[in-house]
């Protein structure tokens, strides 16, 4: 390698340049085992405080029978008031497991939990509107949207499952 350098003599230098590609590597690869380590021990510690609240524990077991009391209300007058209770209790699920992913600082992390809530809206909305009197909705149409809320539901509990299980385990 030839330097100019000023009002300096004229110099020549050799370097190895495969010998500094391996020390670059070396150090390279020690700075990465470093922040591999660092990373490794911040998720099990991040684990470590979240574990102990599993997020299918939002849901509560009695789901289906309030899936089936919704279900009641959309086929029958005489049962409508069971509606916006037992959807009420469906809602603060959905936005508890929300909560959670926030607090845990996972919410919006993950594209199937993101796509299942942009699915659930829409029918929640339809159907509060709905057990509110709006005639624009039908018996079946109610129906309906309870079918694929009910639907969209399981897919977010077995989401909720998966994540705790990998709470639960080890990098």
């Amino acid at each position: 390698m030839t330097v100019y350098s000023g009002d300096k003599e004229y110099e020549m230098r050799h370097v190895a340049i495969p010998s500094l590609i391996e020390k670059q590597q070396v150090y390279l690869g020690e700075i990465l085992s470093k922040v591999i380590t660092e990373l490794e021990k911040q998720e099990m510690e991040h684990r470590a405080m979240h574990k102990d609240k599993k997020l299918v524990d939002i849901f509560p077991p009695t789901i289906s029978y309030h899936f089936s009391k919704i279900y009641e209300a959309t086929s029958s007058r005489d049962s409508f008031f069971l509606g916006t209770p037992n959807l009420t209790i469906i809602a603060k699920c959905v936005d508890s497991f929300k909560d959670e992913l926030f607090i845990r600082g996972e919410w919006g992390v993950y594209e199937s939990v993101d796509y299942h809530y942009e699915l659930i809206d829409y029918p929640l909305k339809r159907l509060k509107s709905y057990f509110k009197g709006d005639n624009s909705i039908n018996e079946k149409d109610a129906y309906i949207y309870a079918s694929f809320l009910s639907a969209q539901l399981k897919s977010i509990q077995e989401i909720a499952k998966e994540l705790d299980d990998e709470y639960e385990s080890t990098p």
